[in-house]
C-alpha cells in the first residue's frame, strides 16, 4: 500500500510553503489531493514525487541563462540572468 502524505510532509518534500502549494493548487500548477481524510487532504507520495521529477525535468530542458534566474523571475517570465557573485 501506497504512503498518503500530508499538507505538511508534502510541504517538506517539495520545499515549498503550505500556503505556496494551495496557491499553486488554486492556480492549476499543483496537483490535487489524492484523498480526502475528513477534512484533511492527502497526496500519494507517487503524486509528489511524479510532480517533482516533471519540474527537475523542466529545469534540466530550460536554457542555460534561464537555469540562472531566479524561480520567480523566471515564473514571471522575465529573461534577465542574475549577476554571479555577491552585490
Amino acid at each position: 500500500m501506497e504512503k498518503l502524505l500530508s499538507i505538511k510532509k508534502v510541504s517538506e518534500a517539495t520545499l515549498r510553503g503550505k500556503s505556496t502549494i494551495w496557491a499553486d493548487l488554486r492556480a492549476g500548477t499543483f496537483p490535487p489531493p489524492d484523498a480526502r481524510i475528513g477534512r484533511r487532504a492527502a497526496w500519494l507520495e507517487s503524486t509528489i514525487q511524479k510532480w517533482i521529477a516533471d519540474r527537475v525535468a523542466e529545469t534540466r530542458q530550460a536554457s542555460p541563462a534561464a537555469r540562472k534566474l531566479p524561480i520567480a523571475a523566471r515564473r514571471a517570465g522575465k529573461a534577465t540572468p542574475v549577476k554571479a557573485g555577491r552585490p
